[in-house]
């Protein structure tokens, strides 16, 4: 069995658990990101007040 052939057999498993995990924590990342960032939107406009009257 050639190295490289061996060595790419090592890694398929490995990009398919990748690939996996993937499709199961984008959606939790999907639905967090807009979630955090829907939560911080409304104090952006207090946090750059802030910063532009301390500056």
């Amino acid at each position: 069995m050639p190295e490289a052939a061996g060595g790419q057999a090592r890694i398929e498993p490995i990009i398919q658990a990748f690939h996996l995990f993937s499709a199961r924590h984008g959606v939790v990342l999907g639905v967090f990101i807009p979630t955090v960032t829907a939560g911080a939107a409304p104090l952006l406009p207090a946090l750059g007040y802030s910063v532009c009257n301390h500056a």
